[in-house]
């Protein structure tokens, strides 16, 4: 899911659930920036999230070369898992450029997991 560009903000407060599973996805975020994109803030406040990033990738943030604005979590239950060389929240593995991803914040959370 790319995020809006800078000076955006991604919000999600699903009730529901939200399982995506892009292991055959490379360089790119489950939820943020594809390769060398940008996206401004992301905003979670519920919901229960199941990211499975792919290859250098992240579940949440930056992909490969790309500009992330802020990431904060208000609640919810995340499982967050990074590709291989890939972090579940904040930036993937970066072979074209800088990867820059802004401030991590989690202000209350239910549960979350990263791996």
């Amino acid at each position: 899911m790319k995020a809006g560009p800078a000076g955006t903000t991604l919000t999600l407060r699903g009730k529901g659930s939200f399982t995506v599973d892009a292991v055959n996805s490379q360089q790119a975020a489950v939820i943020g920036t594809d390769r060398l994109g940008t996206c401004g803030d992301i905003v979670i406040k519920e919901g229960y999230y199941q990211l499975n990033a792919g290859s250098h990738s992240v579940a949440i943030g930056a992909g490969d070369g790309g500009t992330c604005g802020n990431i904060t979590i208000f609640g919810g239950e995340i499982h967050a898992n990074g590709g291989y060389m890939g972090a579940g929240i904040g930036c993937g593995l970066s072979y074209n450029k800088p990867t820059t991803c802004g401030d991590i914040e989690c202000c209350w959370h239910r549960r979350w997991y990263l791996a």
